[in-house]
């Protein structure tokens, strides 16, 4: 049987049992005029319990009566009937009609039954009087914090409210802690669904075309953008790690994409219900719902097809594109008993829930979504893949920020849209502010101004979800069959077909690649403004299967084209048709149409949003090579060259291109731009295209103004991460910068902010100080910035270079192997562990005999103390310069540590690093390592955090391994020399006031708050053994170095302090 409205929530069949339940209740309230109001309670209740009883309803499981206590509340009375948390009250015949009487009956209910319940939570609760002729309903007014009475006639209109009461007591209010009993991956509901979608995705997708297109389709375009963090060691050994407690241990091979794709079926399966139910509220169906009529289903397969398909939404809401695509929805190609069964158990556990009244709060329902995201895909694989939550109240503030009011006319977009919290907020401000607007003539506006891409199928769904809610209340009283498009739309903001670049474009048409090839279509067809209309015309003529000469007559109605073009339109819809015929279609009308949804969306008066923050060289090779044709051919955005961008210098990511590319594209000239950006940006040497402000192509330079930045990093909007450095900007396109820039610095007054309070409560919580930027070097706009109080002159310094050269220390990228505990010596050798505890990359731990040879003290940041080192670490060293193919050496003469490091060859293979995949180097290679690395003396900072503390280390005389050179780590940065007294002048000088004063002008005070080239940027002259200040440096900094009174070394900075300044004058 097909699904269909008229077979699915049958309106015509539930306004019949409204019908039969009004004609009943008048016949048993005739027959109680003369009674007492007990028999009209009991008549009443008969009643009701009959209209149930045709939803698979039993009020007797949910009635209560004479009940002193309301779910643990003590009530001062016995109420007539109870449900849940509604109170229903019982009169005889007509008595309401009496002032008196009435005055008397609400004084009761509110006494004894109401006033009992704590003001925090009741807006849960309601009682209702009856008398057979008059309905009394009593809530709670929030903004007044009292009882609201409300007296009408028992009519139709009447009666509906009271089985919408019954109903929700029938329902457990939504709560994120709720959801999260039901539905976390903790639950076995979750872990048995998720396990067997995977059991059966690696069965089907051998076996089932559609299954595989489906999967193969999705991972296309998952890997496209994140290919390079699924290759990832720790996200293979964290989905290991999950994927074992979900499979109860089973030993299951773990492919890290297709156990993703079940975790994300599993979720949208949930969010998609949760849909169904938001997209039935003003249809008047209650007391059922589509999943209570979901599990009443005869054939479960068939009905949540009618879902699964987005036929539902359209049916019902009108709403086209809810479900497009349909990746998630390939459990149904797999359905078995098994499904079904899990299935059902997920719908009982969902019809638990009032998930309607969820949108009475427009905060707590984006809140639910979010939350069930976060409790059903575990956080480790959420930081993985860099997804992070925007705080509403960081929303707001750049909703604020960049002056959006709410207005009607003026469009926003989110070009990278998530969750969809930024459209949500907006939508919220067009709300207030066209309250006493017509809601046809606000939904119409809304749907065409508030638009959002994100190349992410989940976050796409969801993003439409909170938009569904968002909305909902603007679809009271819509007339029905008015087609809604909701203008989320699965597509690369960055990367369109246009006409621009390398983009492939095959004489007038754009092609589009796919796992089942390349489809094209017209220039002039995408152009037309008839592309919608177009694509669901050939949608439909597929699925009554019109032969091409017969679909090419009805198409040639909506838009004339050239012959030519025609010829492509054809073969685009036989290719279609070829795959309609294989079951392998059903997707690729919606996808193609979604991904030209940028390039009919533009001149946009505010683009807002959280770009992506994703590492170049997590980007998989395909999306690298096409960004590369952008930032090469058509912007000037990245000038890296040689090795810096080989490193991936300073860790770009994609936040900065997606910016400037996204003004070009989608912003009106005079149109502004609020994004959250790395805090980092206007302080890093990695910043300075960022901070040319302009978008600049190889045609063309369009500037952009800064009018403000937003300093977040001390309040960590982002609290489950505390590596994300945060700012906000707030750019006009078409105008230029100006100096100073508005530049405020929030400071938590004692607390971190949640991420869950409102954008009020965070401000009553902070400190904000009023900056001013300027660039550090005026001449050169793109220099770091430097910030001053509003008002003040800038600080000026010594400019220069300083004569000696600071590198950052060794690395290795796998600490797991290279760091070791020592346990004991044994003869010659020594017994050691790997130290696995705190590294990032989990590697086997082992106990072994190595020899000390190559084993040195290293500096971590722990050890880095002011004028002193503090404790070091061990760690292997195999190589004495980067590249050194000393293999041969290593197994003659350490075998031990070479047979060591061999069991780790796979791991070490598989590190990310270019440094380490050159072609003849050993598998164990390090980089960062030199002949500077051995020299006599070094000066040491910790490069991480802003604590300018400098310290002198030589070597060390260790009972383990001998005499050894202090080696740094990664993390730290030094200068090295072979003069002790050359060492000491220079530290003395980094520790000196003047210095801080400099490298804190300069500081992000970010996770890398004193860069190299920082420090490489303080004028340091050549020491010089004949000027007597030098000597004199020299001498104090080891006086440092070897007093331990606090207050001596403080004696001695203020000499170090004078004698810097006429250093440095």
């Amino acid at each position: 049987m097909e699904f269909k409205q008229t077979n699915f929530l049958n309106s015509a069949q539930i306004q019949k049992h409204y019908t039969e339940l009004s004609k009943g209740l008048q016949t048993a309230i005739q027959l109680s005029r003369n009674s007492t109001e007990e028999r009209l309670k009991i008549n009443t209740i008969i009643e009701f319990e009959k209209f149930f009883q045709n939803f698979g309803i039993s009020l007797k499981e949910i009635l209560d009566y004479e009940k002193t206590e309301i779910g643990g509340i003590k009530l001062k009375g016995r109420g007539d009937v109870l449900s849940g948390s509604l109170n229903i009250e019982f009169k005889t015949f007509n008595w309401l009609k009496n002032p008196k009487n009435m005055k008397m009956a609400v004084k009761q209910v509110v006494e004894k039954y109401l006033e009992p319940i704590d003001k925090r939570i009741a807006k849960h609760f309601n009682a209702v009087i009856f008398d057979g002729t008059t309905t009394v309903f009593i809530k709670f007014d929030e903004k007044k914090q009292d009882w609201k009475i409300q007296k009408t006639p028992f009519n139709d209109f009447s009666l509906y409210s009271w089985v919408l009461l019954i109903s929700k007591t029938l329902k457990i209010p939504v709560s994120s802690k709720k959801l999260r009993e039901s539905f976390s991956i903790q639950t076995e509901i979750a872990t048995s669904f998720i396990s067997e979608l995977y059991s059966k995705l690696l069965k089907e997708e051998k076996k089932n075309k559609r299954v595989k297109m489906l999967f193969d389709e999705w991972d296309k375009s998952f890997s496209y953008i994140y290919g390079g963090i699924l290759n990832e060691n720790k996200i293979k050994e964290d989905f290991k790690e999950i994927a074992d407690q979900i499979t109860k241990n089973q030993n299951t091979k773990i492919e890290v994409d297709k156990f993703l794709f079940c975790f994300y079926t599993y979720y949208a399966l949930i969010v998609k219900l949760y849909a169904s139910e938001i997209s039935s509220i003003y249809l008047d169906v209650k007391p059922d719902s589509p999943i209570n009529a979901l599990l009443r289903s005869e054939n479960l397969k068939q009905a949540l097809t009618y879902i699964e398909s987005g036929d539902f939404y359209k049916d019902f809401a009108d709403i086209d594109n809810y479900i497009e695509g349909g990746f998630f929805s390939w459990y149904i190609e797999a359905w078995d008993s098994k499904i079904e069964a899990i299935v059902k158990k997920i719908l009982q556990e969902l019809n638990k829930f009032d998930f309607q009244g969820t949108i009475i709060d427009e905060f707590s329902s984006r809140d639910i979504i979010k939350n069930l995201y976060q409790e059903i895909i575990p956080k480790k694989i959420r930081h993985d893949l860099g997804e992070y939550y925007t705080p509403d109240w960081l929303i707001q503030s750049v909703m604020s920020d960049v002056g959006f009011d709410g207005n009607l006319d003026k469009k926003v977009l989110d070009a990278g849209c998530g969750s969809g919290g930024f459209l949500v907020e907006a939508i919220n401000q067009i709300k207030k502010k066209n309250s006493n607007k017509n809601n046809q003539e606000v939904l119409s506006k809304v749907i065409q101004n508030v638009v959002g891409f994100d190349v992410n199928p989940v976050a796409v769904l969801t993003a439409r979800t909170n938009y569904l809610l968002a909305i909902s209340p603007l679809l009271k009283n819509k007339p029905r069959q008015i087609q809604i498009t909701l203008p989320i739309y699965l597509a690369d903001a960055i990367i369109t077909p246009t006409k621009e670049g390398q983009a492939k474009l095959s004489a007038d048409s754009y092609l589009i690649s796919t796992v089942e090839g390349v489809f094209s279509l017209p220039k002039n067809f995408v152009d037309s403004g008839y592309l919608t209309e177009g694509m669901r015309t050939i949608e439909e003529c597929l699925e009554t299967n019109y032969p091409t000469e017969d679909f090419q007559e009805v198409f040639s109605k909506i838009i004339r084209l050239p012959k030519e073009d025609v010829e492509v339109v054809n073969n685009f819809y036989n290719q279609i048709q070829d795959l309609h015929s294989k079951n392998r279609n059903r997707i690729w009308v919606k996808l193609i149409q979604n991904s030209f949804a940028p390039l009919l969306h533009t001149d946009f008066d505010f683009i807002v949003g959280n770009p992506p923050w994703i590492k170049w060289e997590f980007l998989s090779k395909e999306y690298k090579k096409k960004l590369s044709s952008l930032y090469l051919d058509i912007y000037k955005i990245f000038s890296h060259k040689g090795m810096k961008a080989r490193m991936g210098y300073a860790h770009d990511d994609i936040s900065v291109m997606f910016m400037y590319v996204a003004m070009d594209k989608y912003l009106k000239m005079g149109g502004k731009l609020g994004f959250v950006m790395k805090q980092t940006l206007y302080k890093s040497i990695a910043g300075n295209e960022f901070r040319k402000f302009a978008i600049e192509k190889k045609q063309k330079s369009i500037p952009v103004k800064v009018l403000k930045v937003e300093d977040l990093l001390a309040v960590k909007p982002f609290s489950s991460s505390a590596e994300a450095e945060t700012s906000t900007i707030i750019l006009e396109k078409g105008k230029r910068t100006t100096y100073p820039v508005p530049y405020d610095v929030w400071l938590p007054k004692e607390k971190i902010p949640e991420e869950n309070q409102s954008l009020e409560t965070v401000i009553q919580n902070v400190v904000i100080e009023k900056k001013e930027a300027y660039p550090d070097d005026e001449k050169d706009l793109t220099d770091i910035w430097v910030l001053v109080d509003k008002g003040e002159k800038k600080k000026t310094f010594k400019k220069g270079k300083n004569f000696y050269k600071s590198r950052h220390g060794i690395v290795n990228d796998l600490n797991g192997v290279f760091f070791l505990n020592i346990l004991k010596k044994e003869g010659k050798n020594i017994v050691i562990e790997n130290g696995t505890n705190r590294a990032k990359k989990v590697v086997e731990k082992i106990r072994t005999l190595i020899e000390p040879d190559l084993v040195y003290p290293f500096l971590k940041p722990k050890n880095v103390k002011r004028w002193n080192m503090k404790g070091y670490s061990y760690a292997l060293l195999p190589q004495k310069k980067h590249g050194e193919k000393n293999e041969s050496e290593l197994r003659t003469k350490t075998p031990l540590t070479y047979k060591y490091l061999y069991k780790f060859k796979n791991n070490l293979l598989q590190r990310a690093s270019s440094w380490f995949k050159i072609k003849g180097f050993p598998f164990y290679s390090i980089f960062g390592v030199g002949d500077y690395s051995f020299a006599p003396y070094k000066v040491a900072w910790c490069c991480m955090t802003y604590a300018p503390n400098f310290m002198v280390v030589s070597e060390v005389n260790d009972d383990l391994i001998g005499k050894k050179k202090v080696m740094p780590d990664n993390t730290i940065g030094y200068f090295s020399t072979s003069d002790k007294d050359e060492a000491q002048y220079l530290c003395a000088l980094m520790n000196s006031k003047i210095v801080s004063e400099m490298l804190e002008n300069r500081s992000s005070k970010s996770k890398w708050g004193i860069s190299i080239n920082m420090v490489n940027n303080i004028p340091v002259p050549k020491y010089d053994k004949n000027n007597e200040a030098h000597r004199k440096l020299a001498e104090l900094s080891e006086k440092a170095h070897n007093e331990k009174q606090e207050k001596t070394i403080n004696e001695i900075e203020k000499k170090i302090n004078n004698l810097a300044i006429k250093i440095f004058e």
